[in-house]
């Protein structure tokens, strides 16, 4: 199976090369990075990573507005080489290997995503949204569907369909090994995932990249899928989901409403409203009932339990940590004193601590630091409240990775499965292609590349004043230059 994905990949990948369509090429690669969960054991992974990485050798250099993502591009392939440089002491260096990759495509997809958006602008973020819909569309509509009826839930995890888009694990589901939280009768994961935080997580990023993409490109349709999206994640059954799902939007348009000073205390301001909106939000869903409540009492103490047996692990191995694998090869050894099956501490801060030690930590730190840095630096640009808007959305996709990734078993970067939805809202993050382009240009000027909206239409009226200012003559009326309605 692995070795049949992996010539398809590259056969997909270098035709898509060939066809000189970048936006066919993107969503080429994010299907293929999206298979990493899975099948990254047998070098697909690196296949995947070189070629994206290859594609980019026909890109241009980050200019203009692009280059404010230089710091977020090296801040991830610094942890690219952290977590190469831990499978060195590593009990499993296939997953320092694994992680490497996984942060060396982020990187690649950003890269190729802001060149995109440069060469191409907006019209290939639509055609890229419109392919995912499809798909998103029929994650979205099974969450539903497996949340009402367990039963046909069971049969595809057990079908012949499901090791297609989650591998083994649906037919691990019964086993104390494979055992994931799709079991709860109040939980869905839909046909992509088997656990339901790990799909809210990525249908949130996806709900967040449509919202932002509708408002920079003045479209109505991304609403859509947008809204069957937050539906999905309301049925599926995550606490976190329902939480970040209110709280994050309205954090975005405080952000926009903050984000019209230039100077620090602004921009501190901004960040600490969004704290405070953020703790009001989760204030508010708890008090929906004492279900909810009960509910997160019952999800919350284990984990209190996990992060204190990860930080006892950390304590004894501060330096270097215990290395990618050793977490579980640590509780393989009875050296973790939980009653229940091994798993990751759920938590990216305590995991990094654990697989790289000091330094990956301070790397994946940095990563956090340098993103919210980009948010607020974005936001504080002179532009009109809608693209603000849509600019905050874009990095609210990111800070919902980081939030989610403080409870749950998903990395810093969150899933495979929202690597390259996330290389898109870097780029709608700090490019200045917020309009859209399918509109007429005015008195017969057309708009060059790489000229923004607003230059374009001055340098009208500049031509329109010159034309009709006192002392110029009117050019003569011929025959040939009457002008066309």
């Amino acid at each position: 199976m692995s070795l049949i994905y992996l010539i398809v990949g590259i056969v997909l990948i270098l035709v898509v090369l060939a066809t000189g369509r970048n936006w066919f090429l993107f969503v080429t690669a994010a299907v293929l990075s999206a298979l990493f969960s899975w099948l990254a054991i047998n070098g697909i992974s690196l296949t995947i990573a070189f070629l994206l990485l290859a594609s980019l050798a026909r890109s241009r250099r980050l200019a203009g507005s692009q280059v404010a993502l230089t710091p977020l591009v090296r801040a991830i392939f610094a942890l690219t080489g952290g977590a190469l440089v831990a499978a060195l002491w590593s009990p499993k260096p296939g997953e320092a290997i694994f992680t490497a990759l996984s942060w060396m495509t982020l990187g690649a997809v950003i890269l190729f995503a802001a060149h995109l958006v440069g060469a191409d602008g907006m019209k290939a973020v639509g055609l890229v949204g419109a392919a995912f819909t499809p798909v998103v569309l029929i994650q979205a509509f099974s969450t539903v569907l497996f949340r009402f009826n367990p039963a046909i839930e069971s049969s595809y995890y057990r079908s012949g369909l499901a090791p297609l888009f989650v591998g083994a694990k649906g037919q691990l589901l019964d086993t104390p090994l494979g055992a994931n939280n799709v079991l709860n009768l109040e939980r869905a994961g839909g046909v992509l995932f088997v656990n339901c935080n790990r799909a809210t997580m990525v249908m949130g990023v996806f709900a967040l990249f449509y919202l932002s993409y509708g408002l920079l490109s003045h479209k109505r349709w991304p609403f859509i899928p947008a809204a069957i999206l937050a539906a999905a994640i309301f049925f599926a059954g995550s606490k976190t989901g329902i939480t970040l799902l209110i709280v994050l939007p309205f954090v975005a348009i405080q952000l926009s409403s903050l984000a019209r000073g230039k100077n620090p205390a602004s921009r501190m301001l901004t960040l600490i409203s969004a704290t405070v909106v953020a703790g009001i939000g989760v204030q508010l869903v708890s008090i929906f009932g004492d279900a909810y409540i009960s509910a997160s009492q019952e999800t919350l103490l284990p984990r209190l339990a996990l992060w204190g047996e990860s930080w006892r692990a950390i304590r004894e191995s501060p330096l270097l940590g215990l290395g990618f694998g050793g977490w579980i090869e640590r509780w393989q050894q009875g050296q973790v004193l939980l009653a229940f099956t091994p798993r990751p501490a759920h938590n990216w801060v305590l995991q990094a601590a654990m697989d790289g030690g000091v330094v990956y930590l301070g790397l994946s730190v940095a990563f956090v630091v340098v993103t919210l840095r980009l948010i607020v630096s974005t936001l504080t640009r002179p532009t009109s409240s809608r693209v603000r808007t849509g600019r905050a959305l874009a990095g609210m996709g990111f800070v919902w990775v980081f939030i989610h990734g403080m409870g749950d078993n998903t990395a810093l970067y969150g899933d495979p499965a929202n690597i390259a939805v996330l290389g898109l809202l870097a780029a709608l993050l700090v490019s200045d292609h917020v309009d859209d382009e399918d509109r007429a240009p005015e008195l017969g000027t057309v708009a060059t590349s790489g000229t923004s909206p607003g230059d374009s239409k001055g340098r009208k009226r500049r031509d329109l004043n010159r034309r009709t200012s006192p002392g110029r003559k009117a050019p003569a009326r011929t025959a040939n230059s009457r002008g066309s309605a």
